[in-house]
């Protein structure tokens, strides 16, 4: 199993929370995640894809609209200091198994192939998600004749996804995106 298959970007450490090394990050989970399930996994961070270390985490909980997470292994600023800025990895199968039915993880759409409502022929794939704020989430798709247009992730030009089949069906005006 690769390591896309196995783990899954959550989030990005933002700064360090105390002197015991605790961290503070941003993670894109849904308010009611639970977060005990998480506790006692192995988490990778890793700063730009580059250099990867594997962590134990011990705690983890929510504080004014990030997250805190304490790392087994880190125990002090200096050490806690090297990990700013890298992305968190958490276990794909633990995440999946415990978001509710109604929840995907948008990381999920990259790869999707894209289907105007009504037709079985794509008019191209889903390339990532970027994420300009809360409020303005958007998918980069491209389309068969390589062009490029963002799309934003609501449902006026979502209508229906389907990560079983690998497919995500948008409305018959989504061509008025493209500039």
């Amino acid at each position: 199993m690769s390591f896309q298959d196995a783990y899954i970007k959550l989030g990005t450490i933002t700064k360090i929370h105390s002197a015991k090394g605790v961290l503070k990050a941003k993670l894109d989970l849904p308010e009611d995640f639970s977060l005990e399930h998480l506790i006692q996994s192995k988490l990778w961070l890793s700063k730009k894809q580059k250099r990867s270390c594997q962590f134990t985490l011990s705690d983890l909980r929510r504080h004014k609209g990030f997250y805190l997470l304490k790392l087994a292994e880190i125990n002090s600023y200096q050490l806690a200091e090297e990990l700013i800025k890298q992305d968190v990895y958490f276990p794909r199968k633990i995440i999946l198994e415990n978001l509710g039915a109604e929840y995907f993880l948008v990381q999920e759409l990259v790869g999707l192939k894209v289907f105007e409502i009504d037709s079985e022929e794509p008019i191209g794939k889903v390339l990532e998600f970027v994420k300009e704020s809360q409020e303005n989430q958007l998918l980069r798709i491209e389309l068969k004749t390589k062009n490029k247009f963002l799309l934003p992730l609501v449902k006026e030009f979502i209508l229906k996804i389907d990560l079983k089949q690998q497919k995500l069906w948008v409305t018959q005006n989504w061509s008025e995106l493209i500039v």
